[in-house]
């Protein structure tokens, strides 16, 4: 029998009869669960992005019928993406390293003649494939954790204070990879999906209500304006379009606490006065004119990008009170 791998369009087919049946069957499912949790595990680093939300959403599905699968697919993600955030660092650091040795070892052979310096490489295709591949764990985990925190925190036994924190401070070592310079020079993309893999988080927990989240808005307060600056001021070795990519899933996650935290902006202090400060900080700046404001040419994925921030921050003014 030729029995052919499948291509990424029937991946996702197959995946959402998959979330089909599991809600469909209910309990009945259970004696498929060992084949089918390994299955979704590596479609959640698929390389392709239709197939990682598939997969992602199938999980949604299986933790719904299943509540403590649900807990510990989550714990399962957050080490996943830990383990490939700290090689992400590692992989840049040691290119980095490896780079300015090189810099070092050529300076010496000019002697008394000038010679044209020679041109710069960028990263190996070996490195380039590497990063691609943690970028996709990155980002299939965290889109898994975004769609499984409400669920497992409305089943019973619900969500424990320890799992959320751990949430909470995995997404804050993610978008704090904006100011890892060394990581955004070897390749700017990273970084970008290291801070979407991590607001996609917070709005996960933000989701769970004011209740569940108190004791975090400050630190995400913190976020947001920091993210607010770097859209304004521009970040090294980011291009606009990669600040861009950033700011909007920023955004995202305010619309998200004001949607589902509204009476946290009068319960905590201030938190109304730095919301209004922050959306009007980067009003300009996605406005035509402003830094990040004008259409990208040539560049349609950008272009996406502003138009999704310019909803975002219209739906954000739309929630104040």
């Amino acid at each position: 029998v030729d029995v052919r791998p499948c291509n990424r369009h029937q991946l996702q087919v197959a995946l959402v009869e998959m979330s089909h049946l599991v809600s469909a069957l209910g309990e009945a499912s259970a004696s498929s669960l060992e084949d089918v949790l390994p299955a979704l595990r590596r479609c959640l680093s698929h390389p392709d992005h239709g197939v990682r939300h598939e997969a992602a959403v199938a999980y949604q599905s299986v933790s719904t019928v299943f509540a403590t699968t649900g807990r510990e697919v989550i714990s399962e993600c957050l080490v996943a993406l830990q383990e490939s955030w700290s090689e992400l660092v590692r992989l840049a650091s040691t290119e980095d390293e490896k780079s300015a040795k090189e810099k070092q070892a050529a300076a010496p052979a000019r002697g008394r003649f000038r010679r044209k310096p020679a041109a710069k490489q960028g990263p190996s295709a070996e490195l380039v494939e590497k990063l691609l591949r943690h970028q996709c764990v990155i980002h299939g985990n965290a889109l898994a954790i975004s769609l499984l925190l409400p669920e497992a925190a409305q089943l019973s036994g619900g969500l424990s204070t320890k799992a959320l924190d751990w949430v909470v401070t995995v997404a804050h070592s993610l978008i704090n990879c904006h100011d890892n310079e060394i990581l955004a020079k070897q390749n700017a993309t990273v970084v970008c999906t290291c801070v979407r893999a991590g607001y996609c988080m917070i709005s996960g927990a933000l989701s769970l209500g004011p209740s569940a989240v108190a004791t975090h808005i400050a630190s995400i307060f913190r976020l947001w304006h920091r993210s607010g600056k770097h859209a304004e001021e521009g970040t090294r070795y980011l291009t606009p379009a990669h600040d861009l990519t950033c700011v909007d899933a920023m955004l995202a996650s305010v619309v998200t606490f004001l949607k589902s935290c509204p009476d946290l902006l009068l319960a905590v202090p201030d938190a109304l006065n730095r919301t209004t400060l922050l959306l009007e900080k980067v009003f300009p700046v996605v406005s035509p004119g402003g830094r990040l404001g004008d259409e990208p040419e040539g560049n349609p994925a950008a272009a996406s990008r502003l138009e999704s921030a310019k909803a975002s921050l219209m739906e954000t003014f739309a929630w104040l009170p």
